[in-house]
């Protein structure tokens, strides 16, 4: 009975070992996921930044 308490406490380990490298590599992917969004979201505003034209280069157009 003793040995089968031990073999089953040793399997039960050995799962919750494997799932705390699953929930890690989730997490993991997750925050990547989140920073890979964030930098996009910030290269676009500056990529924006630079392809507006100051309001002083606008010129009007009229017909004579």
């Amino acid at each position: 009975m003793a040995e089968k308490l031990e073999q089953l406490n040793l399997q039960l380990a050995q799962r919750n070992q494997r799932s705390r490298k699953v929930w890690k590599v989730i997490r993991f992917i997750a925050i990547a996921c989140l920073v890979f969004g964030i930098l996009c979201i910030l290269l676009n505003a500056v990529a924006m930044k630079s392809y507006q034209a100051p309001e002083a280069s606008v010129v009007e157009i009229t017909e004579s």
